[in-house]
């Protein structure tokens, strides 16, 4: 589920997907990948982190359940 809204100099993004698996989530540090291939895995979080630091947004990573939440926001 993929939900993005603008307004009041605000750009907000929200991403929610099913996860089996309980990810290890700490603040400020975004959960590893679960997959084998961990080579070729997790590199998008860790791009959309970048791009969201580069342009003085915020960015938050929760699970509850079984179900992942990436929120972000950036100033427009």
């Amino acid at each position: 589920q993929l939900e993005a809204r603008a307004g009041k100099g605000i750009f907000a993004v929200s991403v929610k997907n099913p996860c089996m698996h309980k990810l290890d989530i700490e603040d400020g540090k975004l959960p590893k990948t679960t997959k084998k291939d961990k080579g070729n895995h997790g590199l998008g979080l860790k791009s959309i982190q970048k791009t969201v630091q580069k342009y003085g947004g915020q960015m938050e990573i929760e699970q509850e359940g079984q179900q992942f939440r990436l929120f972000f926001y950036l100033p427009v």
